[in-house]
């Protein structure tokens, strides 16, 4: 909750334009839900500090010294580890900035998705720490084919989450798929297990894939009340039965006792066969009884506005690679690429961005504005920013045609291309295809 005695109200998303003291430069200050940021030089090298813990001379000017002070430490962070009023600033704190500018990667380094470890007490603007990551190695999903060779008879069945990937490792810290730490608060953390790792997703609501990004890549904010941890293993217990492997888990997560008759719940939230239970949530896994079976569960979950099912082999075993006894199950196909130009936009989107110019894996560029809210053709992506796009067809060109923008990724380094038949029938291997979920 943001303090009261501000000097200057900002409405969330406001911008304000405030002139440089020794140049003609113009920076740009905005609110962002619970934190503020500034294109000036001073708040971007700061990365000794979360970004909700940031703060420069413009801020303090337009919210006052007594507003930024208590900002920061409602924000967890000590005052002497921020920046501090200008008139305050040493000779010291003004080398150790610049040692730090010089020491770090691209002021862009922050926004790539790589979550850096830089926050708390000890993460001070002179602070020498690296970001901290860990090598996480977790089951990823092989794709079904509808009237394919694989009967589903007998597999266990659940949707396709539009979340990102998380990885608990038992010892109180939630890892991506790329080895970097989450910066959960300590209240979501402590309702997580000790002593076994947990596989699942950070998840927000169907078709939200871009708000749960945007909450987990913050610091410790209250926003974090929004996520839910959808759990769907227990890779501590690898040797284990998948059905084995539930049981556990269900001891863990016991469901809560029954709650008195309510409203119906809205299908834009979390309320399709998901076990409630304090931060986390168990995947319900159903018994798939035919390909019939299948694909009417398909069928009503993208009536919901899920995004697809997954397939689990029973009395199969939690391995760390790629593997058949994991399957995905949708009808679109998803993709990352890299944002390298903008479109303008015409009529009501006139002096906005009309569409991302975006280039593909294989160096094919196609353009994507479809699915990009008022709120990110005004500020879209950066580029060379990954993003993650459907569609249902590629052209004869080898392009998407009619893609749709999901979100922007954090957990994925680079482009990757959808595995797509082409028309003799032959199909393009991606098996290394980063993807949000159990992929």
């Amino acid at each position: 909750m943001l303090p009261p005695q501000w000097k200057r109200a900002f409405a969330d998303g406001e911008e304000v334009n405030v002139k440089s003291d020794s140049s003609d430069t113009v920076y740009i200050c905005k609110r962002s839900n619970d934190h503020f940021t500034c294109t000036c030089p001073a708040w971007r090298i700061q990365k000794g500090a979360a970004v909700d813990q940031r703060s420069c001379k413009h801020l303090r000017t337009l919210l006052g010294d007594p507003y930024e002070d208590a900002r920061l430490i409602l924000s967890g962070f000590v005052p002497s580890a921020a920046v501090p009023a200008p008139q305050k600033r040493s000779a010291a704190a003004s080398a150790s900035s610049s040692k730090v500018k010089k020491a770090k990667k691209s002021d862009d380094d922050e926004d790539d998705g790589a979550i850096s470890d830089d926050s708390g007490p000890s993460g001070g603007r002179g602070g020498a720490k690296t970001k901290k990551t860990k090598v996480v190695s977790v089951l990823l999903a092989k794709k079904f084919e509808l009237g394919g060779k694989v009967d589903p008879e007998g597999w266990w069945v659940s949707e396709k989450l539009d979340g990102i990937r998380a990885y608990w490792d038992g010892q109180g810290t939630l890892w991506s798929r790329l080895g970097n730490e989450f910066h959960a608060p300590a209240w979501f953390t402590k309702k997580l297990p000790r002593g076994h790792t947990l596989d699942g997703e950070l998840f927000h609501s169907r078709n939200n894939f871009s708000a749960a990004t945007s909450i987990v890549r913050s610091h410790n904010s209250d926003k974090w009340n929004e996520i839910r941890y959808k759990v769907f293993d227990i890779p501590s217990l690898a040797h284990l039965p998948f059905e084995s492997r539930l049981a556990e888990l269900a001891v863990l997560f016991p469901p809560p006792p029954p709650a008195p008759p309510a409203a119906a719940p809205s299908t834009s939230r979390s309320s399709y066969k998901w076990v409630k239970g304090p931060i986390v949530d168990l995947v319900e896994q159903t018994p798939c009884k035919s390909h019939a079976h299948l694909v009417e569960l398909l069928k009503d979950v993208e009536a919901l506005g899920g995004e697809g099912l997954m397939l689990r082999q029973p009395k199969s075993l939690y391995v760390d690679k790629r593997s058949g006894t994991l399957l995905k199950v949708k009808t679109f196909f998803d993709a990352e690429a890299r944002v390298v130009g903008y479109e303008p936009g015409k009529g009501k989107y006139k002096d906005m961005t009309g569409s991302l110019v975006c280039e593909m894996e294989s160096g094919k560029r196609f353009s994507c504005g479809s699915g990009l809210t008022d709120a990110q053709r005004e500020k879209p992506p950066k580029i060379g920013a990954i993003i993650s796009y459907r569609f249902q067809e590629i052209t004869k060109d080898k392009v998407p045609r009619f893609p749709t923008f999901v979100g922007e990724r954090i957990d994925v380094k680079g482009p990757k291309d959808a595995d797509v038949e082409s028309k003799g029938g032959k199909k393009k291997k991606n098996d290394d295809a980063e993807e949000e979920d159990e992929d």
